[in-house]
């Protein structure tokens, strides 16, 4: 939960900075949703073989697994925003 807290606040930062520093706060929420997917995708796998009843296990497999897919659709948002934010603040060629 750590990586999230600290994805929000690296979007905080960018509001708050504006674009000056845009790549190093893009690039830490990038990589710390990152780490959440990979995370949530080692807990599941975890969870085979494990000596957990059958319902319990089942529930927190699920939401498990609904953090992983939020995390994945964030993840293809957020990098969705900052590959228009680069684009719109690219260097113009002088003609």
């Amino acid at each position: 939960m750590d990586q999230l807290t600290n994805c929000i606040k690296e979007v905080e930062k960018i509001k708050e900075n504006g674009g000056s520093e845009f790549p190093w706060h893009a690039s830490n929420v990038e990589t710390w949703m990152s780490t959440v997917q990979s995370d949530a995708s080692i807990c599941i796998d975890g969870f085979s073989g494990r000596a957990i009843g059958g319902k319990t296990k089942a529930m927190i497999k699920a939401k498990v697994l609904n953090l992983e897919q939020v995390t994945s659709i964030s993840l293809a948002l957020f990098n969705r925003y900052a590959a228009r934010y680069r684009a719109s603040h690219a260097a113009k060629p002088k003609v």
